[in-house]
């Protein structure tokens, strides 16, 4: 079973729980099976929050799930701990994948509009790009397909 989804409604409370089964398969795949005993309780942070950037048109509430994850996740380069996230795990998605850099960049930048419109502290306004130095370095930003199907320069 590769990247199937399964969704569950409680007949009396209306509560309803998705569950994924690999990968999550919606704008972007982000993998997940072989991520699943990296931490203790759920998906490591960083695959949530690649979860949340891979969508093409977020909604208010994605950019606030993604702003709380940001601001309470940092992304460090090296070896991160189960409350932050590795910047080369990122990194190592996006790189591959230019649609799914892309998107992500773009999703950033509309969380730094959206920013104006939360209430953060002086400290938290930080521009996004700028909180994620080591996710998309220009040096191993992926190349654009070309119509052909390789990348291009």
């Amino acid at each position: 079973m590769e990247g199937r989804r399964y969704s569950f409604t409680h007949p009396d409370r209306s509560i309803e729980v998705d569950v994924f089964v690999d990968r999550l398969d919606f704008c972007h795949v982000v993998q997940v099976g072989d991520r699943l005993g990296e931490h203790p309780f759920a998906l490591p942070i960083e695959t949530l929050l690649l979860s949340n950037l891979q969508v093409i048109e977020p909604t208010a509430t994605d950019l606030m799930d993604t702003a709380a994850i940001l601001l309470s996740h940092p992304v460090l380069d090296g070896r991160s701990g189960p409350e932050s996230m590795p910047a080369a795990a990122v990194a190592g998605v996006l790189t591959r994948d230019w649609g799914f850099h892309h998107t992500v960049t773009r999703n950033l930048d509309r969380l730094a509009a959206y920013a104006a419109a939360l209430d953060l502290d002086e400290g938290e306004r930080t521009p996004w790009p700028r909180r994620w130095p080591h996710c998309t370095p220009r040096s191993t930003r992926p190349r654009r397909p070309s119509p052909g199907g390789s990348a291009a320069g």
